[in-house]
């Protein structure tokens, strides 16, 4: 274990990061105040910092980072095997290389929880505009 952590110490310290991030935000999603200030605090500031980033382009920014994302993949993936397929320990580098494809998809999915997922948890519109939602007869709907 300690030749792995020798090894390949950004890839360990990068999935420990990810664990412990996600771990905190498994077991503080159920309150709904800290999750509230989370979203109003942290991710809406970097998500409208983000999105005035993003306006600057005449495209979707979203849709060109999708096809880089699914491009480096693919071409991960060949790497990967044609590096595998050509070392002296086959199983060793494909294990390291599947370790870091983990790793990164594990990283995605931790900032994607992070920045997006935690809306889910925090206090809605009715929360935080006083509407509450009733029952409207036709007759209101029509004037």
């Amino acid at each position: 274990m300690r030749v792995l952590f020798r090894r390949h110490r950004v890839l360990c310290a990068l999935f420990l990061l990810d664990a412990a991030v996600l771990s905190l935000f498994y077991l503080l999603r159920g309150n709904r105040a800290l999750m509230t200030a989370f979203t109003e605090r942290v991710t809406q500031p970097l998500k409208l910092a983000l999105s005035k980033f993003f306006a600057l382009f005449p495209f979707s920014a979203a849709e060109w980072l999708y096809v880089f994302a699914i491009l480096a993949a693919l071409c991960f993936c060949i790497y990967a095997l044609d590096d595998a397929l050509r070392a002296k320990h086959r199983l060793r580098r494909a294990v390291r290389h599947g370790a870091t494809l983990l790793c990164a998809v594990l990283t995605a999915y931790t900032v994607f929880t992070v920045l997006w997922g935690a809306n889910y948890y925090a206090g809605g519109f009715c929360d935080k505009s006083g509407i509450a939602p009733r029952e409207i007869s036709v007759e209101e709907l029509t004037r």
